[in-house]
């Protein structure tokens, strides 16, 4: 199993394995790659998780850190990218989950990508990384609690994290500003803008133009209950950083993407050459 910090990464990195299963080691499966991410639409995430419960023996996961809490998974060995340290333990938490084998290796990458830094925060991976080397190669859960508590201890006292609490409690106020007590409009402006410089980790949930058909067949059978299961989460302040790759629905109430979608890859990211100055793609 390989855990990266990002869905971009976790996407490269099954494109590459793929291609290397296609074209180099055509005698492996390709079906035994596995692809889990949080920008699957609902059904095909379903699936996916559905046949990770019981897979078959040989398969390689690729995924993000959903893997995390949402599954009782089990493999026989993980590559990770660095995370804080109560992260680690629950990616840790996802190899011999059973006890059935000797120790599981598993392997810590601490370098990280720019993306990593907009979920985690720079300080809190770089603490994390010199905590992780003071580890013993097989700890004791007593050493891994140990290693939470000097997270957190570090993490709080930390002059960043007063800023960032500072920053927060900010963005607060002026999310609370634009949006009153009661209601909340995905197309305003001002919101849109506040998330696009912030990088909000709110989401929104949107349909990809490769079910319209489908979508608009369950709207004729008086069936939009199972709208959920085309529906993908994307972050909220993606409507104004790439506004012209969504359209909003009046009739449904949600909102289309032109972006690429397949039942494989998932919601396929807006390219480097489309950012628009000051986003970054994660």
């Amino acid at each position: 199993m390989v855990i990266v910090n990002t869905v971009a990464k976790a996407q490269e990195i099954y494109q590459l394995l793929y291609g290397l299963l296609k074209n180099e080691i055509s005698y492996l499966d390709e079906s035994l790659l596995q692809l889990l991410h949080a920008r699957f639409a609902f059904k095909d995430r379903w699936e996916k998780e559905e046949k990770l419960q019981n897979p078959p023996s040989g398969t390689i996961l690729i995924s993000t850190q959903i893997v995390e809490v949402s599954l009782d998974i089990s493999f026989d060995v993980l590559f990770t990218e660095i995370a804080p340290i109560d992260a680690l333990v629950q990616r840790l938490g996802r190899v011999n989950r059973r006890g059935d084998n000797p120790p599981a290796p598993v392997h810590v990458f601490l370098e990280w990508y720019p993306g990593s830094e907009k979920i985690y925060g720079r300080d809190i991976l770089e603490i994390s990384t010199e905590i992780l080397k003071d580890i013993q190669s097989e700890p004791s859960d007593g050493e891994w609690v140990r290693a939470t508590n000097e997270l957190y201890e570090k993490v709080v006292s930390s002059p960043a994290y007063r800023k960032d609490l500072q920053e927060g409690e900010k963005t607060l106020k002026e999310i609370q500003d634009i949006l009153g007590c009661y209601t909340i409009d995905l197309s305003d402006e001002e919101l849109q803008k506040k998330f696009t410089t912030r990088k909000g980790q709110l989401s929104v949930e949107v349909l990809p133009y490769i079910f319209k058909d489908q979508v608009y067949a369950l709207k004729e059978q008086g069936k939009l209950w199972r709208l959920v299961e085309f529906l993908v989460p994307v972050p909220l302040w993606w409507l104004g950083a790439y506004r012209q790759r969504f359209s909003k629905d009046e009739d449904l109430a949600v909102y289309w993407t032109d972006l690429s979608y397949d039942e494989k890859v998932g919601l396929r990211l807006p390219g480097e050459e489309e950012s628009p100055s000051g986003a970054e793609i994660y």
